[in-house]
């Protein structure tokens, strides 16, 4: 009797350690969680510092999601700690709040509005109004540059482009941001330079125009 309960009490000390040792264990990840979101945050206002211009936002522990202009750039760019930047720059950019692959669409449809709110939406239904335009500008560059069909839903259904065509997230209901940013960008024009006509999640074409923390943009 006196084994069996020792046996017993054996097996619940080492539960108890084994539970405090996971406890432990998701203590100490939640406090190197929090320092590294921490120092991030620190590293994105030193950048935001050296250029005031420029839009620092902490994208998670170790990632900053920068949108650059004006003074200071190259500065904050040497400052900044290696692979921890993921960049939103150059000139017609978003940041500069500029079209730059051409003007507002003439004579454009109820039909181009739905299809480019669609395809925003199946891309990237609740990134941040930046990303939703650079999808829907990569459209609009492809519409524009004669290598593409000459409409949105061509260049939208155009066979082996977009994914969310096919894989039903196209025809997820837009959010009331992706009908603005859509609307948006058919009163106002890309905001990225005409020839950056491909967005996916690797390097595409002959370069990188820009990556955010969701896809990389390339001519």
């Amino acid at each position: 009797m006196d084994k069996i309960l020792f046996e017993e009490m054996r097996m619940q000390i080492q539960q108890e350690d084994f539970f405090m040792y996971n406890k432990l264990k998701q203590i100490a990840a939640a406090a190197l969680f929090a320092a590294s979101v921490m120092a991030t945050t620190v590293q994105a206002q030193e950048i935001q510092a050296m250029a005031p211009e420029a839009a620092a936002s902490v994208n998670g522990p170790g990632v900053i999601y920068v949108k650059f202009g004006g003074p200071g750039m190259e500065t904050a760019l040497d400052a900044a700690p290696e692979g921890t930047v993921e960049l939103c720059q150059g000139p017609g950019s978003a940041v500069s709040g500029q079209g730059a692959g051409g003007g507002a669409v003439q004579g454009w449809t109820e039909e181009d509005l739905y299809v480019l709110a669609h395809v925003i939406c199946g891309e990237a239904q609740n990134c941040p109004d930046d990303e939703q335009r650079f999808i829907g500008s990569v459209v609009l560059n492809r519409r524009n540059s004669g290598r593409y069909p000459g409409t949105i839903k061509g260049v939208v259904f155009q066979p082996g482009q977009y994914s969310c065509t096919r894989d039903g997230n196209y025809y997820r209901t837009p959010t009331e941001a992706n009908w603005a940013n859509a609307r948006w960008l058919l009163e106002n024009g890309s905001v990225l330079p005409g020839n950056v006509v491909f967005q996916s999640g690797g390097r595409q074409g002959k370069g990188v125009y820009l990556r955010t923390g969701y896809h990389y943009y390339c001519y």
